[in-house]
């Protein structure tokens, strides 16, 4: 079905693209952690770590009302003024709150981050919140085009040009002040260009306010939720820097990040389930939607299960390969559990995209906050005696619990089967994976990338041998990697 085809042709785009940003990392950490060092970059992933918390108050779920009200308007001039209008609304209202950073950067710099000389880094920082509010509403006028390679190309432009010149910066001998102003006019450039790119693909409209109100009332439980869910993934770090300083909150980034890449196999799938599936939500296509949602699942597992343990197994040589032995303390078990953590937290966002389809917010507002509370609660509680480990313990147990009580919570509103057998299936092969990777202790990048392409080929083949996929999956997967669809019944 012509459904099927395009959804998975969207799902390979946006998973092509990942792929390419996740490489972002080995590329450029290397340069960024050796130049700055621990306390530095603990600095620099705080100030993103800050914009990424303030970003829930300065569009008002309006981009989020956006995307879930316009997915299936076909008339160019509803969607004109829908984007001239939320875009106004949104820069406007992050200019308020980046200035609001700009003021209380002291008290930022002396309290969470640990760096009170840093100060004017922060205000420099505050700069880029309203550039990137303003990108990821245009963004999100490509998702409802479903111009997915658009979209890929401007995710993967903003996600390497700003870095690329802070790191030609840091080579040249600057410090982290030219870095991050780098990383500001960049963006704004790129902002620039997707607003032109947008315009003269729609013309403009002049707002209305008016417009906003549906997405603003839509999206606004979404802040709560938002705010949640980067306090649940983010807050440890804050406790970290409070309790410990900006070198272990530089330690435990690397370490975090690493842990947390497996992500990378969950935003293709939700991106391309964004549009198609509210339309056929709204349209009363259940069936499609229960469809979409548990080969989404199912594919999720199959693939972020094997990249855990892989990342688990490889983390020491990784961070060792990428940084310098000072992130190194402590780090792998770090990675370990975060990886695990990832995972669960991925099944809960494919579950939880029930209650968004169905406009019942308020359900993963209460999960998301129950669980931000529970782990900052529980990082005051283990940071103190276990450290690193701790923060990341705090996670796994939170995240672990926020799935179970999505799965209990969402059984009115979505059909989703766990087929136990093929998982099971899915952890042997990946154990057995990793044990093999374990065993060629790999180091350095040729023998690193060799052990993962290694691994690949044994996990899948395992799959094979265990016979868990089915004919009608194995169409679904080819379809994939090949970026064309094939029908699935």
């Amino acid at each position: 079905m012509s459904i099927y085809k395009k959804f998975v042709k969207n799902v390979g785009i946006v998973t092509i693209s990942e792929i390419v940003m996740k490489l972002k990392p080995i590329l450029f950490l290397p340069i960024i952690t050796n130049a700055l060092g621990a306390s530095d970059y603990g600095v620099y992933s705080s100030i993103f770590a800050t914009i990424a918390f303030l970003m829930m108050f300065s569009t008002l779920g309006v981009d989020n009302g956006f995307v879930r009200f316009l997915a299936s308007e076909k008339d160019k001039e509803k969607v004109s003024l829908g984007f001239s209008s939320a875009s106004l609304v949104i820069f406007s209202l992050s200019c308020v709150v980046a200035l609001i950073m700009f003021i209380f950067a002291g008290t930022l710099a002396n309290t969470v981050f640990g760096a009170p000389d840093r100060v004017p880094v922060i205000q420099a920082g505050s700069l880029y919140l309203p550039l990137i509010a303003l990108f990821n509403i245009t963004l999100n006028f490509f998702l409802v085009r479903q111009k997915m390679l658009t979209l890929s190309l401007f995710r993967i432009l903003s996600t390497f040009l700003p870095v690329s010149f802070a790191a030609l910066l840091l080579i040249q001998g600057h410090g982290l002040f030219a870095v991050i102003c780098a990383i500001v006019a960049v963006q704004a450039a790129l902002d620039v260009i997707a607003v032109l790119a947008i315009v003269r693909s729609i013309g403009v409209r002049m707002p209305k306010v008016s417009v906003v109100w549906p997405y603003m009332k839509f999206g606004i439980p979404l802040i709560a939720s938002g705010v949640a869910s980067v306090v649940l993934n983010l807050g440890d770090r804050y406790v970290i820097g409070a309790l410990m300083g900006a070198a272990s909150v530089g330690i435990y980034s690397v370490a975090y990040t690493l842990g947390s890449a497996i992500s990378i196999l969950l935003s293709p799938i939700i991106l391309a389930l964004l549009a198609p599936a509210s339309k056929s939500h709204d349209e009363g296509r259940l069936d499609e939607v229960n469809k979409y949602l548990n080969y989404s699942l199912r594919y999720y597992l199959m693939l972020s299960i094997p990249a855990a343990v892989g990342v688990s197994v490889l983390s020491t040589q990784i961070i060792y390969s990428l940084t310098t032995a000072e992130f190194l303390v402590g780090s792998a078990g770090v990675t370990a559990i975060i990886a695990i953590s990832t995972v669960f937290y991925g099944v809960f966002s494919i579950y939880s995209f029930s209650f968004y389809l169905a406009k019942k917010l308020k359900n993963t507002v209460i999960l998301l906050a129950a669980a931000a509370s529970a782990n900052i609660a529980l990082n005051l509680l283990l940071v103190p005696v276990m450290g690193l480990l701790g923060a990341s313990l705090a996670t796994l147990i939170c995240f672990l619990t926020l799935f179970l009580a999505c799965v209990a919570m969402t059984r009115k509103y979505i059909h989703i089967t766990l087929d136990y057998t093929f998982f099971a299936k899915c952890i042997l092969a990946a154990l057995s994976m990793g044990a093999l990777i374990y065993y060629l202790q790999p180091i350095g990048w040729v023998q690193i990338t060799g052990s993962i392409a290694v691994g690949i080929a044994v996990y899948f083949g395992l799959l094979a041998a265990f016979k868990a996929f089915k004919k009608n999956e194995l169409a679904f997967l080819k379809g994939v990697l090949r970026l064309q669809g094939t029908a699935v019944d």
